[in-house]
């Protein structure tokens, strides 16, 4: 088992712990290129404008957790990787095979560098 230290965390990671975004627009491209970026820990969805619209994750950062809400009161939205990061052990830069459903909520925790797990 490895673990990752608290005072290994960083500066950039305790900021975004502490912060919260509302009234986000998820992305139109349907793409990891596309899809609007999330800068805070929790994040309140409450725009999509079809089914698959997306957000994407902040770079993984060993203890960093991240709270979506999808307030959108249709659609299921989408939830990509930051370039090069993976999402409970899929492949680099691949969506979250599981849609964040209309109404619903999921958390996101990284474990080191590059891998996101839900939880």
């Amino acid at each position: 088992m490895t673990t990752t230290p608290l005072k290994q965390v960083t500066r950039s990671a305790v900021r975004k712990l502490q912060t919260s975004t509302d009234t986000i627009t998820a992305g139109t491209t349907q793409t990891q290129a596309g899809a609007t970026a999330l800068t805070a820990r929790i994040n309140r969805v409450t725009v999509s404008a079809v089914n698959g619209d997306g957000v994407l994750l902040p770079t993984a950062e060993a203890g960093l957790e991240v709270l979506i809400i999808n307030d959108d009161s249709t659609q299921n939205i989408d939830i990509w990787p930051n370039t090069a990061d993976t999402i409970d052990g899929e492949a680099a830069n691949a969506v979250d095979p599981n849609n964040l459903a209309a109404g619903a909520a999921r958390r996101y925790v990284a474990m080191n560098a590059t891998d996101w797990y839900t939880a």
